[in-house]
């Protein structure tokens, strides 16, 4: 769990944005997580994971800063249920129950993550944060569910 879901990510950026400053290339790197950074009872390896994800853009920046580089930003894109084919495909009732804690009332659609990967692109004050897109997820009944 740790290696995919955090040591993967660090490798992927590391290169990326050697690759990056390497090729004098300005750019975004735009790692993406989910946002069960939140918590959630017996998973605590992975919201660990996804707590640090969340985290990477900031520190990421930072070293740019320290080291000079302002031609490269970072910025974490962390979706909620998204309407995958995984999803969408699964008992529907278990779906409806999913939904429950979903201000939106339906899974976040692709296109809509695509489209905010866009608006960071073009916002160039967007930078060394994680943007959470869930359609409002929240957890009325409490976090561990």
């Amino acid at each position: 769990m740790i290696d995919t879901n955090l040591t993967g990510t660090f490798l992927t950026m590391r290169d990326a944005a050697e690759a990056m400053v390497n090729g004098g290339w300005e750019g975004l790197l735009v790692p993406i997580s989910s946002v069960n950074k939140v918590g959630q009872v017996g998973q605590i390896n992975y919201s660990s994971a996804k707590v640090a994800d969340a985290l990477m853009p900031k520190i990421i920046v930072g070293e740019f800063l320290m080291r000079g580089i302002r031609n490269i930003r970072c910025v974490a894109i962390a979706p909620g249920y998204t309407a995958t084919p995984m999803l969408t495909g699964m008992n529907q009732d278990a779906l409806k129950a999913i939904l429950e804690d979903v201000h939106l009332g339906r899974l976040v659609a692709p296109e809509e993550i695509a489209s905010l990967i866009a608006y960071c692109v073009e916002n160039q004050a967007l930078n060394a944060t994680t943007i959470e897109i869930t359609g409002g997820l929240c957890y009325p009944r409490g976090i561990a569910k």
